[in-house]
């Protein structure tokens, strides 16, 4: 039994993991999509531990216990992979060296994007690791930007340079406020972003995290008030009229500003789009990033 048509297609596809599968009498049945991204997850770990190239790169193994990602992979791809015996019946892999196939694989992997001929949108085809371009170090004001071409990675610089300087990306979406890349720096990749952009409450004066003043109209940085290290900032007061916003205030905002935009689609009527982009525009600046959501979905 092969493990999908690929194989049957092309042995070389993932030939070896379907071995390893097949010795081990181990059979899939894929009833539902969900089932199906599962069955595959445990290949691409697989794959790894294969490759023999799991200590090679950063896992945060230790940082990862407990969290939810770590207690996926131990209640749905340790129970099958640690099962796995050799011709020898011994165990191929251990628990601990699953759990850190599967934290290098969520700290150094890259999204496979490409655009829809139809749409125009960018759709995710899957993860890829590139052992060279995953030690690239992060920040919000990257000066390298990476495009993918079938199964290569081209890494073009985006600014000028400093002789000496070192070469960073973005480990997030770039459009994404600082709040919500911090919330993904700590979750997937266990470190606080303090480059030059994070430690400024406008972000550079982009203003994408936001928001005005319910009072007087003024455009308000949320600074640390959204930042989750420092919990002792619950408010914060409007330079203009002094009103104070406390972090429940900021946070029922976006929330109220996220529902309108998830109303709307490129179908969506022209009335509803101009009725719901003046009700956000009396809440968030221009740039705030919601609004730069809504600016693109209208092209």
């Amino acid at each position: 039994m092969t493990l999908c048509k690929d194989c049957e297609r092309d042995p070389l596809f993932h030939k070896a993991e379907c071995d390893i599968f097949v010795a081990n009498n181990k059979k899939f049945s894929s009833s539902s999509v969900q089932d199906a991204v599962k069955t595959y997850s445990l290949v691409t770990v697989l794959r790894l531990l294969l490759s023999g190239k799991v200590n090679e790169l950063e896992s945060h193994l230790q940082r990862r216990e407990g969290t939810p990602i770590w207690l996926y992979v131990e209640t749905s791809v340790v129970p099958i992979l640690s099962r796995l015996v050799d011709a020898n019946n011994e165990p191929l892999f251990t628990s601990e060296l699953i759990h850190k196939a599967a934290g290098v694989l969520d700290t150094n992997t890259f999204e496979l994007r490409t655009e829809n001929s139809v749409t125009g949108e960018l759709e995710m085809l899957g993860r890829a690791l590139y052992s060279s371009a995953s030690l690239l170090n992060n920040s919000c004001r990257p000066s390298v930007r990476k495009t993918f071409n079938g199964e290569e990675i081209r890494l073009v610089t985006s600014r000028d340079v400093s002789a000496g300087e070192g070469l960073s990306i973005c480990y997030t979406g770039l459009l994404l406020p600082t709040h919500i890349r911090q919330a993904v720096f700590s979750q997937t990749k266990h470190f606080t972003c303090g480059c030059e952009r994070c430690r400024d409450p406008s972000e550079l004066d982009t203003h994408l995290g936001s928001f005005l003043c319910t009072e007087c109209g003024v455009t308000l940085a949320p600074g640390k008030l959204l930042d989750l290290e420092h919990e002792e900032v619950t408010s914060i007061a409007c330079p203009d009229c002094g009103e104070r916003i406390t972090r429940e205030d900021v946070m029922d905002l976006f929330e109220r500003c996220e529902t309108l935009v998830r109303r709307l689609d490129k179908d969506t009527d022209y009335m509803v789009w101009m009725s719901l982009g003046k009700k956000l525009a009396k809440m968030l600046p221009t740039n705030n990033f919601l609004l730069v959501q809504v600016q693109k979905m209208d092209k």
